[in-house]
């Protein structure tokens, strides 16, 4: 069940906020990383004093827009925040001052940015104020120095730390810069926060900007942006009374971001998103810990435990995690965040977890500056991460069943590398970071790939735009799922497993919503199972009877026509549905003659099975052609009712008739699933409800003329 673990706790925040002297990072006032880390992070300053500032120029900046290239502008943009903390970190460390110019250069120039938002983020409507169309260049007087990306607040992060570490040291150089720093993080970043207008519209908080009360699903930039928003108010905002009140504004956004996850915990981001997501729920949880002096106090919950151990859950081998949604392709794991998330929250599986990737030669130290533009605070409480080196061995467990997130994980052994492994996901297509996979299968043999997702590509102008689903990567036909009829899997809520049941060693999925009408489908389920050292793939797909009237598009009717005579509704009825009649029922069918409408003239054709017409189920009037007379169960008492159908899982269908729409050449009746007459493209797909005259022409019935007809859909 989704919850709002905050509004739970019922934190009173006032009284509660360390004034600015008292806070302190992880509860100490000087920075104490490990010797390695030290080492490094004053080796990676030196290199960064021979290295030119990156300029950040309009055609930089306009790449975006031109190619969809996002990484010409981005690449410069963090190689600046990665300078400006390693700088301001060394001199702290050092105190020399040999690290204090460069660092003040790099400080000015981040604050003379027009703008902290990169340019793929440029789109929202907080920027755009109403601009028919995006900006290829911000403006700083229509609100994008105001508006809160996720990289502005990366931004107002890593200046809030540089000025907390390093400001004496620029003072000493010139202390406007700290006053500007502080005027710039106040104007660009704990202003608009408070200032709900100004950021509403983009909906990360967890809120819709035109409907401001109403909820929708929040991603990783809830816990991210914020996490950063704190670390400027606890670095940076000397007024009490000020920082409660971000504080107060910042939890209800966390818990916007805790409700979308279920039980399980389960990141459905895919894993490399597990550290920007529930990672940086956990960082937010550690800052606010630290601001309130230990009150605000998460690490017990079982949600944020369990969300913290489902990363452990998704690994394959040492090397590499399942890639589903926007994941990478050999990742490895953030060991340094896993041991301290393990640690405070008490989760042994997850300490096992980074003591073995320590174990086995990944890398628990610094690692270049990797993560420190992300999430500043984070970072440096990594810096004096110890990895505990007495964990407990680790074993991945042999079964796992994220039931929330329907991901079923089956190994062959408990050992990483060795064995047969199986993943088989359900869900639905609109998750954050989506592709269209529900049902795909992944398998790996003694931690080699053999059936796989490919993740993540390099992201462009298309990944997150109205043409995501034109990149090879998101499509289900590109998740070893098949193209059905021409049809793939479709993005939104609607399109997922609607059964999803796992066994000790099996998983089955139906498909069926997971592709929508067009593909015909009534059933496709998908078995896994791993069992005796084999996986074996099993489907039974099963065809819905939902029917194209008429599917050949022309320049006259580009939709197909409404033809009935030519239709190939009407050779479908005479020839593969016929022959799906049972033998001795078949011979009972005669052929009869009735009116229908040929290119707008009254005409007649002659069978054995067709479908009923306006005129027949009770419509009359408003431009219907005379297509016989009523039969008398849609006259009689409520005609709407009379006409419903239902179709083969007994939920109400609509169905073709076959009467033209005459003032559209594409268009064709059909009664609606409340028994009202509508109308449809000849190309669309909807139900058929055949009729015929059994016996003899005195007994002539409708097939099904029952109080609830079955309708094929």
């Amino acid at each position: 069940m989704a919850r709002r673990i905050f509004e739970e706790k019922h934190y009173t925040v006032r009284g509660h906020i360390l004034p600015r002297d008292a806070f302190h990072p992880m509860g100490r006032r000087n920075l104490r990383p490990t010797a390695e880390n030290a080492a490094r992070l004053i080796a990676e300053a030196e290199q960064f004093l021979t290295e030119a500032l990156p300029p950040l120029s309009a055609t930089d900046y306009a790449a975006f827009r031109r190619t969809g290239d996002r990484t010409v502008f981005d690449k410069k943009y963090q190689t600046r925040r990665k300078m400006c903390l390693a700088l301001a970190l060394a001199e702290a460390l050092e105190g020399k001052g040999r690290f204090t110019e460069k660092l003040a250069d790099v400080v000015w120039a981040m604050l003379e940015e027009t703008t902290w938002v990169v340019p793929a983020h440029l789109s929202n409507p907080a920027i755009n104020r109403g601009e028919p169309d995006r900006p290829v260049l911000p403006y700083a007087w229509k609100g994008t120095a105001d508006y809160i990306d996720l990289y502005a607040g990366i931004s107002g992060a890593v200046l809030a730390v540089t000025l907390y570490f390093a400001g004496d040291a620029l003072d000493r150089f010139s202390p406007e810069i700290r006053k500007r720093t502080a005027y710039e993080l106040n104007r660009r970043i704990l202003t608009p926060f408070l200032d709900r207008s100004t950021w509403m519209a983009s909906g990360w908080q967890g809120w819709d900007g035109i409907r401001p009360e109403t909820q929708v699903p929040a991603n990783n930039w809830a816990p991210w942006i914020t996490g950063n928003i704190l670390t400027v108010a606890a670095f940076c905002e000397p007024e009490a009374a000020r920082r409660e009140e971000i504080v107060s504004a910042a939890m209800p956004i966390l818990d916007n971001f805790t409700m979308c996850y279920g039980a399980d915990g389960a990141c459905e981001e895919g894993p490399s998103y597990w550290a920007m997501a529930p990672g940086k729920l956990f960082a937010a949880c550690e800052l606010l810990y630290d601001l309130s002096d230990g009150y605000i106090d998460l690490f017990g919950d079982p949600l944020i435990r369990r969300m913290g151990e489902s990363e452990t859950l998704v690994s394959v081998t040492r090397n590499r995690f399942l890639t589903y949604a926007d994941a990478f392709a050999g990742m490895k794991a953030n060991v340094g965040l896993l041991a301290r998330y393990g640690e405070r929250c008490r989760v042994p599986q997850m300490l096992s977890f980074a003591a073995d990737r320590l174990a086995h030669g990944e890398d628990g130290a610094l690692r270049d500056l990797w993560s420190c533009w992300e999430s500043p605070y984070d970072w440096l409480c990594g810096l004096a991460q110890e990895i505990p080196q007495d964990a407990p061995a680790y074993q991945p467990p042999k079964r796992v069943l994220l039931e929330n997130f329907e991901l079923f994980i089956a190994r062959e052994f408990a050992d990483e590398e060795r064995g047969l492994y199986l993943a088989v996901k359900g869900g639905h297509n609109d998750t954050s970071h989506n592709h269209n996979d529900v049902g795909a299968v992944s398998v790996f043999a003694d931690g080699q790939p053999i059936l796989l997702d490919a993740g993540a590509g390099t992201y462009t102008a298309k990944t997150f735009g109205p043409e995501r689903y034109t990149v090879w990567n998101t499509r289900s036909d590109y998740h070893n799922l098949p193209t059905v009829c021409g049809a793939d899997q479709k993005q939104g809520r609607e399109y997922r497993a609607t059964g999803f049941c796992a066994g000790e060693d099996f998983c089955t999925v139906e498909l069926r919503d997971a592709y929508g009408a067009e593909a015909g489908i009534r059933s496709f389920r998908r078995t896994a199972a791993l069992r005796g050292g084999k996986i074996t793939l099993t489907v039974a797909m099963e065809r819905a009877e939902t029917y194209h009237w008429f599917s050949e598009p022309s320049k006259e009717h580009p939709f197909g026509s409404n033809n009935y005579p030519g239709s190939a509704i009407r050779f479908y009825l005479n020839n593969e549905f016929f022959r799906g009649i049972p033998e001795e029922d078949a011979e009972t069918l005669l052929t009869t003659c009735r009116p229908c409408t040929d290119h707008g003239e009254a005409s007649s054709t002659c069978d054995l099975v067709w479908l009923l017409s306006a005129a027949e189920v009770g419509f009359k009037g408003n431009g219907i052609p005379c297509e016989g007379d009523p039969y008398p169960w849609y006259v009689q008492g409520d005609s709407a009712e009379q006409r419903k159908a239902v179709d083969m899982d007994g939920d109400e269908a609509a169905y073709w008739l076959r009467t033209p729409n005459t003032e559209y050449g594409s268009c064709v009746h059909s009664v609606d699933t409340s028994g009202s007459l509508n109308y449809y493209y000849a190309n669309y797909s909807i139900g058929v409800l055949a009729a015929c005259v059994i016996g003899s022409l005195d007994s002539s019935v409708s097939v099904g003329a029952s109080e609830r007809r079955d309708a094929h859909e």
